[in-house]
């Protein structure tokens, strides 16, 4: 009877290991690096704000790598707090720097990037850009969510905009 327990023991380990290797196979092949879809293993996206989808990548590294000279960094949404990189990110390029006044929206975006809606939780924006970022609650630069310019903030809770933003706007 020992032997038997030791067997399905066995057996029943080498069953999970084998599941769990086809089902982390199949999850790489329904989300290669470079896609839309976020996984474990491709959570760091870019997006160049020129009607390009954005792409997504397992490091941050690569995300930072995609965009390219063709275009300008301006802010990183991240999914954690405290500028957090371990969990997801969203890169935003423009094709040009923001100008130094608030005056004026630079750029504006109706909704939030894929899969970006009601998820940022603290924000950076690049100081050679000269970008900050207004957040709207509701597409279409609707609602209240933090009623102020962010430049960098590691706590949109504290501004009343943690996981809230549905659009934005950068000047």
């Amino acid at each position: 009877m020992r032997t038997r327990r030791a067997v399905t023991k066995i057996g029943m380990t080498f069953c999970l290991t084998v599941a769990t290797s086809l089902w982390a196979a199949g999850a790489a092949e329904a989300a290669p690096p470079g896609s839309a879809g976020l996984t474990a293993s491709n959570q760091h996206c870019s997006a160049v704000l020129d009607g390009s989808a954005p792409r997504c990548f397992a490091t941050l590294e690569q995300a930072d790598e995609y965009a390219g000279a063709a275009s300008v960094w301006v802010a990183r949404f991240y999914d954690w707090v405290n500028y957090n990189s371990a969990g997801a990110t969203h890169d935003v390029y423009v094709s040009r720097d923001c100008t130094a006044t608030l005056g004026d929206k630079d750029f504006r975006f109706a909704s939030m990037p894929s899969g970006w809606n009601d998820r940022v939780s603290s924000v950076s924006t690049e100081t050679g850009a000269h970008c900050d970022v207004w957040f709207s609650s509701n597409i279409n630069y609707q609602g209240e969510c933090g009623d102020q310019w962010i430049h960098k903030h590691w706590d949109l809770t504290q501004v009343g905009c943690f996981d809230r933003a549905s659009s934005f706007e950068l000047s």
